[in-house]
């Protein structure tokens, strides 16, 4: 077997997956690509389909013996994060001035859910761009820093890890700067001449200050008495008048309201109003409390509306996706006037988001194309998606992280529903969970 063939992934099942579902995902994959079954293509097709059939025949060879399977585990089952550049050092460095470098993240494990790059965003060092060196994988994944100093002959050390699920290791990054050049130096150094002291200014005699403090004495007696229009030593001041001096201290500082849930969804209750169907091209259902598309068309997506008739312009939705079977697919959340005009934004179980809009049946110009992001979990990892609209912004998050902030045409009051997709082969399942849907304009 070639290294690191992910043979989980290449069945389309999970890595604690049964033996039973090992079978079944092998059965419906050589189906797919027999060469007995694929007929009618090109010659180039036709190969690609036999490459693709012997792949699956060496994950299922692996997979279906457990004494095999185990030691595939204990090679590649944990991901092993290698980067090309362990040690980054800069030297002769003048204060202010920027250097740049950068490594290359590579796995020599196997699968994982997550990449992160953890680094102090307010140290001398930061990330300033990656970039995957592939389009069919976030790994290997080049990686480019800035350093800069401050201060003349100083010595200044960083690390920056990179975890691959719990898998760490890390690149340490060491800036010299340089000394402080002799002229200034001296210059620096240089005791400031003395000021002449000024000459003391003149003063009143001692008598004279006696005058002014008790004239000053009696000029304020004398004004407080005007104030007053008596002199009342029993005088004692009048309590406030409550209520009438003002707002009280809860007006002034009221409690945010809470913000108003116009729909949810647990999807434990297969009556809630989803659909539910099923053809030779989609299936959309409840299933173990979550609710369920599969995709069994290629490159198609497929959706299904909340049971709510309408919601406002205005909103903001959160709900949680993952793919749980097939190859790379995507999910997400769609909303718009009709189902001829929409938005709907996706993430894939590789890792990437995108942005589409849909006017009178006709794909638009996408407002995001297709991005990878870190903080996306891949394969069959859980994201919680969400969506803000607020007027013609429209904010895309992910796992509590901003992915962007677009400028967009509001469809107005509308229909908001959950898509399933595929790309170039079929047996996609998604599934989504924990579905909440705000009015935003509060």
């Amino acid at each position: 077997m070639p290294d690191r063939e992910d043979c989980y992934q290449i069945l389309g099942v999970a890595s604690d997956a049964s033996l039973e579902d090992i079978k079944q995902a092998f059965r419906k994959k050589a189906l797919d690509y027999h060469p007995d079954r694929v007929v009618g293509v090109s010659e180039s097709v036709r190969r690609l389909a036999e490459e693709e059939m012997k792949k699956i025949n060496r994950a299922y060879e692996v997979l279906k013996d457990p004494h095999k399977r185990r030691q595939y585990d204990s090679k590649w089952a944990i991901p092993k994060p290698v980067v090309d550049r362990l040690f980054i050092h800069f030297t002769d460095v003048e204060p202010g001035e920027i250097k740049r470098a950068s490594f290359i993240i590579q796995n020599h494990g196997g699968s994982y859910k997550k990449l992160r790059i953890i680094y102090d965003p307010n140290s001398w060092v930061r990330v300033v761009h990656y970039e995957s060196l592939t389009d069919s994988d976030e790994l290997p994944l080049r990686v480019e820093i800035e350093a800069k100093g401050e201060t003349w002959e100083k010595n200044y050390l960083e690390y920056i890890k990179v975890k691959l699920d719990e898998e760490e290791t890390q690149v340490k990054i060491n800036l010299q700067t340089k000394p402080e050049p002799i002229r200034e130096k001296v210059q620096s150094k240089r005791t400031p001449a003395a000021r002449p002291t000024p000459p003391p200014s003149p003063g009143f005699p001692i008598l004279g200050k006696w005058i002014v403090g008790a004239v000053s004495i009696f000029a304020v007696i004398a004004i407080f008495i005007l104030m007053n229009g008596n002199w009342n030593t029993n005088y004692v001041p009048a309590p406030p008048t409550i209520g009438k001096t003002g707002p009280a201290v809860g007006a002034l500082f009221k409690k945010p309201q809470p913000k108003q849930i116009l729909s949810q969804d647990n999807f434990n209750n297969s009556g809630s109003g989803w659909s539910i169907s099923t053809n030779d091209e989609r299936e959309k259902t409840y299933k173990s409390g979550k609710y369920s598309i599969t995709v069994k068309k290629p490159n198609w997506q497929f959706r299904s509306w909340a049971p709510r008739e309408s919601f406002p312009a205005d909103f903001e939705v959160k709900v949680d996706a993952r793919q749980v079977a097939g190859p790379t697919g995507k999910y997400g959340i769609i909303w718009g006037k009709d189902g001829d005009n929409y938005y709907v934004f996706t993430i894939s179980s590789d890792g990437r988001y995108r942005l589409q809009k849909q006017v009178n049946d006709v794909w638009q110009t996408n407002p995001v194309s297709r991005t990878r992001s870190l903080e996306i979990k891949r394969g069959t990892g859980s994201n919680q998606l969400k969506v803000k609209v607020i007027g013609n912004s429209i904010t895309l998050i992910v796992n509590d992280t901003v992915l962007t902030t677009v400028k967009g045409s509001s469809f107005g009051p509308g229909k908001i529903g959950l898509v399933g997709a595929s790309f170039d082969d079929t047996g996609v399942e998604v599934q989504f969970d924990n579905l909440m849907i705000y009015d935003s304009s509060l």
